[in-house]
């Protein structure tokens, strides 16, 4: 993962950007949403084509039609600062664009975890604050690669 980290950090590879995670109270529906924006305007944002379904998680559940832009920056958003590989970006997007939203499986967070991973950024993309939390940790210095030899040898 830091070998990961140490490619994507080159400037010919980085794309800065802020990550938004949309505040529960702020949103509509109760899935929230988490969303990545780049300083030059490209979008990881996953999400359902329409919110007909949303509102009742067994539609939800069986949404099949996606988009690679879905609507973030009208809700209130948490945010920080991330730097991802452009490449990744590109690939998570391109993923988007064939593979059908699901609350459930393939939705909002786990696209943007996809990213993060690919950027070297571990991650838990089980829901948008986890996510949020997890990679505010490590932007502030919680590096688990960094201690993974002395997790690993205890005894």
């Amino acid at each position: 993962m830091a070998n990961l980290r140490d490619v994507s950090n080159l400037s010919y590879f980085n794309a800065k950007g802020k990550e938004h995670t949309a505040k529960i109270n702020s949103v509509k529906d109760s899935h929230s949403h988490s969303a990545w924006k780049g300083n030059d305007g490209k979008v990881i944002s996953f999400g359902p084509e329409s919110l007909d379904g949303m509102k009742d998680y067994i539609k939800a559940a069986t949404l099949t039609k996606s988009t690679t832009y879905y609507s973030f920056e009208q809700y209130e958003n948490l945010t920080q600062a991330v730097s991802l590989n452009r490449y990744a970006v590109s690939a998570v997007n391109g993923l988007g664009k064939v593979l059908p939203y699901n609350v459930f499986t393939l939705n909002c967070t786990n696209m943007q975890s996809i990213a993060y991973w690919l950027s070297g950024i571990p991650n838990m993309g089980i829901h948008p604050y986890l996510l949020y939390g997890t990679s505010y940790l490590y932007q502030n210095g919680f590096r688990p690669d960094l201690y993974s030899h002395f997790l690993l040898n205890v005894k």
